[in-house]
């Protein structure tokens, strides 16, 4: 495992055991983006996880 897997996994791991659950990789996200308790509260989260969603289709299409 390479180092950025490593912190990939690190990163789903600690949220998990925030929220006592497996996390997805967005929570994941928004927990290390310090949003998670935000999304759906906060407009400005919100629109940074649509942002990042957005990016992510279009990098799975290529």
């Amino acid at each position: 495992m390479d180092t950025v897997e490593k912190i990939q996994v690190g990163m789903r791991y600690l949220a998990g055991h925030r929220l006592k659950r497996e996390a997805t990789w967005m929570e994941a996200i928004a927990e290390y983006k310090g949003i998670l308790n935000q999304l759906g509260k906060v407009e400005k989260s919100d629109k940074i996880m649509k942002t990042l969603k957005e990016y992510h289709e279009r990098l799975s299409k290529k």
